[in-house]
């Protein structure tokens, strides 16, 4: 059963492989992109904090 699921999942990604890899270029930059900017915010937020408590 289990054979099965996957040689069809595999069978229909093959067929998909140009929609699925923009699809997966897309996301990937989006997260990039989302997880930059929550690092950068983050960064902003508790790089004072640390040195703050560092400096005490």
């Amino acid at each position: 059963m289990g054979n099965k699921s996957s040689s069809y999942h595999s069978a229909s990604s093959r067929g998909n492989t140009s929609v699925n890899a923009s699809l997966r270029l897309g996301v990937w930059y989006v997260a990039d992109r989302t997880t930059y900017q929550i690092a950068d915010r983050t960064a902003y937020t508790l790089l004072p904090i640390i040195a703050n408590n560092v400096a005490a």
